[in-house]
């Protein structure tokens, strides 16, 4: 069995740098049109350029400025990947394109690589790279494809038409047949040339998938349902060693199955197309071992004091009452701490009604913490805190009814509304059921 190695695409990289001598450039298209492996290409290729992959987290300013600042020095290229995160996140998207409107050949070039553009004018100010551009050319294609038994020159070039030169369809081809012989490489090509258009990427995953050792295949549909993981968070999951964790991992890696280093250092996620492909085949497969595996997951994090991020995976697997009981260990202060108000906001929004009727302190912090962000956000701050104070209405516990009306009534005082403070607060003077310290601050 031979290692797989990935296309290079010279002539592709080339031609982006010379773009960047005049512009920025951008680099659009849906999953699977290789622009993380460009971007990674590109860093190995051009002194001075570096890999930022963005995440959810960067909606927030602050965490998207911790990020960048150190790294806008004189001459460096930014490769940032996945830029469609700052979609909808106006300050972040505001001091970045400060940033790129300061920029010069000689300062700072970007490369803003994503599924979408969270600006519409980036596709007029600077070079686009789209999905035409990024799709296999013929010559990549025979590159990819020769090797394959049967495959004329013709039958190549109908492969590329037929996928419009989508590279991780036409690697997934290549993948599945990786140890095979001709006689069953022939006859699977033969099997995926009769199936549908629609149909044809989960088809040649599926055969992939199975086509795997036992060992292996458990480990991708496994390590697939975090958002990213390491080898230790392998190995706790799988009930390995992390010796073993990691043997597994290297034998991913070796067959290019899709898996990519990300920051920090030790820590991986599987393509997202591959991710959101296997995370379904799991839930379908098991519902009782994918949310054990979740259970898993999200207790390691949280054992490792990584709360945020064990917030993230609850939501990622749909726990969400575990996911709500975590953000009401931090949301008090997570803010006030962090600066990360839009993460609040996502969190707490991506709950179903249901859950979050339960938790209306959670709707009380996020509607507290909105409303100091200033005026623009005062409609959505009073929103949210009239639907904690609704919600607490209908809650059992008579302590968090009167936490709720509390912060509530703070909210008015301080905007210079102590009549509307006074009436949610006042009847908790005369319940005899609070605790003589509430009643206390409800007077």
């Amino acid at each position: 069995m031979t290692t797989l190695v990935s296309l290079a695409r010279p002539r592709l990289a080339r031609r982006v740098v010379a773009a960047l001598r005049e512009e920025h450039v951008v680099v659009l298209a849906p999953a699977g049109y290789g622009k993380s492996t460009l971007l990674r290409a590109l860093a190995l290729q051009h002194a001075g350029a570096q890999v930022v992959s963005l995440s959810l987290e960067d909606a927030d300013i602050v965490h998207l400025q911790a990020r960048l600042r150190p790294l806008l020095v004189q001459g460096a290229t930014l490769l940032l990947d996945d830029v469609h995160h700052l979609q909808g996140a106006g300050e972040s998207l505001a001091w970045l394109n400060d940033q790129l409107a300061s920029s010069t050949s000689a300062s700072t070039r970007f490369v803003l690589s994503g599924r979408l553009l969270p600006d519409a004018t980036w596709r007029k100010r600077f070079v686009v790279f789209d999905a035409d551009r990024l799709g296999f050319s013929p010559t990549e294609a025979t590159a990819l494809l020769s090797g394959l038994p049967g495959l004329t020159p013709q039958a190549i070039e109908q492969w590329r038409v037929r996928t419009r030169g989508w590279p991780l369809l036409l690697s997934v081809l290549v993948r599945q047949m990786d140890g095979l012989d001709d006689a069953t490489q022939s006859r699977l090509l033969r099997s995926a040339g009769q199936v549908s258009d629609d149909d044809l990427l989960s088809y040649l995953a599926e055969r992939m998938i199975r086509l795997l050792p036992r060992e292996l295949f458990q480990f991708m549909q496994t390590m697939a349902l975090p958002t990213q993981f390491s080898d230790a968070l392998a190995a706790d999951v799988l009930g390995a060693s992390v010796s073993q964790a990691i043997a597994l991992r290297d034998e991913v890696e070796r067959r290019n199955l899709f898996i990519e280093p990300i920051a920090p250092d030790g820590w991986f996620k599987f393509h997202d197309f591959v991710r959101e492909y296997l995370l379904n085949r799991a839930k379908r497969l098991s519902l009782a071992a994918f949310e054990n595996n979740f259970a898993r997951i999200v207790d390691w994090f949280e054992a490792h004091t990584d709360v945020p991020m064990a917030i993230e995976q609850a939501l990622a697997g749909a726990v969400f009452e575990r996911a709500a009981r975590l953000m009401g260990t931090i949301a008090p202060t997570f803010v006030t701490q962090t600066g990360r108000y839009r993460t609040l906001q996502r969190w707490v929004m991506a709950l179903p009604d249901s859950v979050l009727a339960a938790h209306p302190l959670l709707s009380m912090q996020l509607g507290l913490n909105l409303r100091e962000m200033g005026r623009g956000w005062r409609e959505t701050a009073w929103q949210h805190l009239n639907k904690a104070l609704r919600d607490a209405a209908q809650h059992p516990d008579l302590e968090i009814q009167a936490r709720v009306r509390l912060g509530v009534a703070s909210g008015h005082i301080h905007e210079g509304e102590a009549a509307q403070a006074l009436a949610i607060a006042h009847p908790m003077l005369d319940d005899t059921k609070l605790s003589a310290s509430l009643r206390r601050r409800g007077g």
